[in-house]
């Protein structure tokens, strides 16, 4: 078992709520992995710039807002980690913490992979490309 030293988590860190070797795994798989492949399985090409700038500005964003988490409330990180493994968590509240998690990004991407296969997306040209890339940055800073 993964066992935190002084080197990965900071000194005044609770054991309970540190960060874990599987809880990284599993960031890794749903933060990159999974919309990688869903936004590229659907759009059925790797020929896809906006996607891989996409991926990075969102990969990017995370591992920020972490960092910036982990050196501001380091026990926030280990809370979050866990935030479906609260015994006396009902049902219904873990609906609503999985939807915008999983369920929504993955409805994004695989939408988002379609379009650009069928070719369903009006032409926005660069201008209104770079504008949502704008916006998403901006949201990114906004959110973290």
């Amino acid at each position: 078992m993964y066992r935190p030293d002084a080197r990965t988590m900071p000194p005044d860190a609770h054991p309970e709520t540190r960060v874990t070797a599987m809880m990284w795994a599993r960031t890794v798989v749903m933060i990159v992995l999974a919309p990688a492949l869903l936004l590229f399985g659907a759009a059925g090409t790797l020929r896809w710039p906006m996607a891989w700038l996409y991926l990075g500005l969102s990969v990017s964003a995370f591992a920020i807002s972490r960092l910036i988490v982990w050196r501001v409330h380091p026990d926030l990180l280990g809370e979050r980690g866990r935030m479906l493994d609260h015994e006396d968590m009902e049902p219904f509240d873990r609906l609503l913490a999985l939807l915008p998690a999983l369920v929504f990004p993955t409805l994004i991407a695989l939408t988002a992979g379609f379009a650009r296969r069928l070719g369903w997306q009006p032409a926005f040209g660069p201008t209104g490309e770079w504008t949502g890339v704008g916006l998403y940055v901006l949201g990114a800073a906004l959110g973290t």
